[in-house]
């Protein structure tokens, strides 16, 4: 079967067993730059020769408007969505070898660069906010508890003993 035959095999077995917004993040990487290039090839035909052409298509990629390349972390995720639903197809169903780890992968996760507000940055900007008071103890929490956006949406109010001063973390908002 072709790759795009198979991507709807592998979301229909696999997507069930994962977060909804990793599934939006995987189907959109499939959708966007690997079903374009392999969708009507054979699975069972695809060659590490295959991947290292289609490697090089995305090393080549710049945006038009502003001539950005894919950052090396995205690469990497980019190739890492392709080996695994390659490694799917060698685990159930039979095929020989995964042609995406022979070629090697591409990018890396060292090019993530985070922005933190230093301490008087945040302090500037909370002042600020001091006379909204939903969305200051919102970003109170986020900033000291260190929590993402969606971890602090799903929090409730069980999540939060004031004798003990803790925050269960346990879920995400999707």
């Amino acid at each position: 079967m072709n790759m795009n035959e198979f991507y709807e095999i592998y979301k229909e077995e696999h997507y069930p067993r994962i977060r909804e917004s990793t599934a939006e993040q995987k189907d959109y990487v499939f959708k966007d730059k690997i079903l374009p290039y392999f969708g009507e090839k054979k699975v069972r035909d695809i060659s590490a020769k295959d991947i290292v052409h289609w490697q090089n298509e995305l090393l080549k990629f710049r945006d038009e408007k502003t001539g950005d390349h894919y950052s090396k972390s995205y690469l990497k995720t980019i190739h890492n969505q392709l080996s695994a639903i390659l490694n799917y197809a060698c685990r159930y169903y039979d095929l020989k070898n995964n042609p995406a780890k022979t070629a090697g992968n591409i990018g890396n996760e060292q090019d993530i660069e985070m922005d933190f507000w230093t301490l008087s940055e945040y302090k500037r900007f909370s002042y600020v906010m001091m006379d909204k008071p939903e969305y200051y103890y919102a970003f109170e929490t986020l900033y000291w508890a260190g929590l993402r956006e969606g971890e602090m949406l799903a929090l409730t109010k069980k999540d939060i003993d004031l004798s003990e001063k803790t925050i269960n973390v346990n879920k995400t908002f999707q």
